[in-house]
């Protein structure tokens, strides 16, 4: 094992690995937990298999080299600013950051060094990033349909529930379980707000808002260092990483419409090339490095295939509690307690539908996990997987007929214009929710006054 080291005689250990890496260093070998696990094989193999070939353990690549390098490090750019608000005051530092995102860096007097190269990064557009290509991701994107949607969110609730590094970080900070309404219509605002007409502007709220969520994630990721500490940094890696934040590109994207393709739409290799175009931007200002980010889908595709092949060989302490809450939001979500009528349908009909289509979709082991809340065996989700796999495909090949009337360009971008409507409805219904669960405001703030003592060891 790497030994740590006595930065100038101070007593604090620092891991020879926990620096960001630069162009042309030797790439650090992955963390001791980022280890192949067959758990996620066929996950894998459903979501992925008509676009690569799905090897048990991935060959490493350039690509896959660099993200194994990645786990070791967070974000360069927010974490220094987030050092300097736990060194002065949250509050103070978010009151710049948000002037500085409503009226420039320029507008700011005397900003802390910190900050200023946070928006040095913010102001500049890559020289990759292509303004129409992005506008024609977003679109395409938008154009996806409520199972390829539904598909992906499913794919990252077993991820944020069985994968061992987000579960980690998620179950040790406590929101997920005690502050379920409020962290849901934050994370589905975020992806409402990104989609939104014009979100790779500076000065546009969806631009504003993945910064915002950016800096929250800055400061859990200082907590839980500090919290863990040194013997977890040396076998796990940095928490919420530059790795892990990557992830994000294929999975809150290019998936969508990989599952909507499994299930007979048919979008094309343009479409998706052009919606990891989109995304990849959108990761770069939530603070993914540059020599991380795809550039087309295939690279998106080799990157979900390797990050999910070391999920874990075992879930993290939290993996119940996580399954639970989730399965206990799918109950309040489909079935009605105030009607027999209501009750019944959703317990009968509805919610075997949404259990078997989530199986159809992750495979076991990972969703019979997830799913086990609700007391359903595994030989009652392979019938409900089958059952709602025909259906979906089904209602998939009939949308795609459907669209494929003369008009299509023009409904496509028609229903760009507000956004992606699966993001919208997932921001309405949960909005809703939180309003029912005493939840009016939406700030960004939930981990503005955390310290490392509210959360709990790995």
């Amino acid at each position: 094992m790497t030994d740590t080291l006595d930065v100038q005689g101070s007593g604090l250990e620092v891991h020879p690995y926990d620096y960001y890496y630069r162009p042309g260093m030797d790439l650090r070998p992955a963390p001791a937990r980022v280890a192949s696990s067959p758990d996620w094989f066929e996950l894998r193999k459903r979501v992925l298999g008509a676009w690569r070939d799905v090897a048990p353990q991935p060959a490493m690549t350039p690509l896959t080299e660099r993200l194994a390098d990645h786990f070791w490090q967070g974000d360069e750019f927010i974490d220094p600013v987030v050092k300097l608000a736990l060194a002065t005051n949250v509050g103070d530092v978010r009151k710049i950051i948000d002037q500085a995102l409503d009226e420039g860096i320029d507008a700011v007097q005397h900003p802390p060094r910190e900050i200023a190269d946070l928006f040095a990064h913010l102001d500049r557009k890559p020289d990759w990033f292509d303004a129409d290509m992005y506008e024609k991701g977003r679109v395409a994107l938008a154009n996806q349909t409520v199972f390829g949607g539904l598909g992906g969110m499913l794919v990252n609730v077993v991820m944020t529930a069985q994968g061992t590094g987000v579960s980690s970080a998620t179950g040790a900070t406590g929101r997920f379980v005690r502050d379920f309404y409020r962290r849901a219509v934050e994370t589905n605002e975020f992806f409402r707000a990104v989609s939104r007409p014009g979100s790779s502007d500076r000065f546009s709220d969806g631009f504003k808002t993945n910064v915002r969520v950016r800096f929250m994630h800055g400061l859990v990721r200082a907590n839980l260092s500090k919290r863990w500490g040194p013997d977890s940094y040396r076998t796990h890696g940095n928490p919420i990483s530059a790795a892990d934040m990557a992830l994000g590109v294929p999975a809150y994207s290019t998936i969508n419409l990989l599952i909507d393709n499994r299930l007979g739409y048919n979008h094309t290799v343009a479409d998706i090339d052009a919606v990891a175009m989109f995304w990849s931007y959108t990761a770069y200002v939530f603070g993914v490095p540059e020599s991380l980010i795809p550039r087309n889908g295939d690279e998106a595709n080799e990157m979900f295939d390797f990050i999910l092949s070391t999920y874990g060989r075992e879930s993290s302490r939290w993996a119940t509690e996580l399954s639970s809450t989730f399965s206990k939001s799918l109950v309040k979500s489909y079935v009605r307690q105030d009607s027999v009528v209501g009750r019944f349908i959703g317990s009968r009909l509805v919610l075997p539908a949404v259990a078997g289509y989530f199986h159809y979709v992750c495979g076991s082991p990972v969703s019979d996990r997830v799913l086990a809340q609700l007391g359903y065996t595994h030989r009652q989700l392979k019938r409900y997987s089958r059952i709602a796999g025909v259906g979906a495909s089904v209602a998939v090949r009939t949308m795609r007929l459907v669209d494929s009337r003369p008009g299509r360009a023009a409904r496509r971008h028609n229903r760009a214009t507000k956004g992606t409507p699966f993001s919208n409805l997932q921001a309405k219904v949960s909005k809703s929710q939180a309003k029912a669960a005493g939840i009016s405001t939406l700030d960004f703030q939930g981990h503005d006054s955390s310290t490392a003592a509210d959360f709990a060891d790995r």
